[in-house]
């Protein structure tokens, strides 16, 4: 009993000194600037495709109703590994969106094509979703690059143009 006792003790105060040893460490402060600036890679360059879109915010302006309105979207690929996109999707069936499935090399630059509905009257807001293997804009719940590209035009009847 007695040798339990003492080896009780011994366990004990050799766990005590380690904790207050460890005591004056404390958690580093968490600096938000740098966490922010880590996640949207602004310190490091990342490896792999980087995929960016010239204009994120596309306003075709006023369109005659029943006149055929395309856009281009044009993109980059800043990265150092070839760009895949590929998906495009839109918000709506009002806006039509074609684009090549093909690998865009570094440096290289290619377009998405739209091709916006003026059937009906009326204003539209429709967004466009990029998909791709890009490094930046990643979405892990998606498992892919995601950016957004907010579109908008104004149908109006033919007299209404001015």
């Amino acid at each position: 009993m007695f040798r339990f006792l003492i080896l009780y003790i011994t366990v004990s105060l050799t766990f005590f000194t380690r904790c207050t040893e460890n005591k004056h460490i404390s958690a580093p402060e968490v600096n938000t600037k740098q966490v922010t600036t880590a996640h949207t890679g602004t310190n490091e360059q990342k490896k792999g495709a980087i995929i960016f879109i010239r204009n994120q915010n596309i306003n075709a302006g006023k369109i005659e109703q029943n006149t055929p309105l395309m856009r281009d979207v044009y993109y980059l690929n800043r990265g150092d590994e070839p760009l895949i996109i590929s998906n495009v999707r839109t918000s709506c069936n009002c806006t039509v969106a074609s684009f090549s499935k093909t690998p865009l090399m570094p440096g290289d630059s290619a377009k998405i094509a739209l091709e916006l509905d003026t059937e009906n009257k009326g204003e539209y807001h429709k967004i466009m979703a990029v998909y791709s293997n890009a490094v930046n804009d990643y979405d892990s719940t998606i498992n892919s690059s995601r950016v957004l590209v907010k579109v908008q035009w104004n149908v109006v009847a033919k007299h209404e143009k001015k």
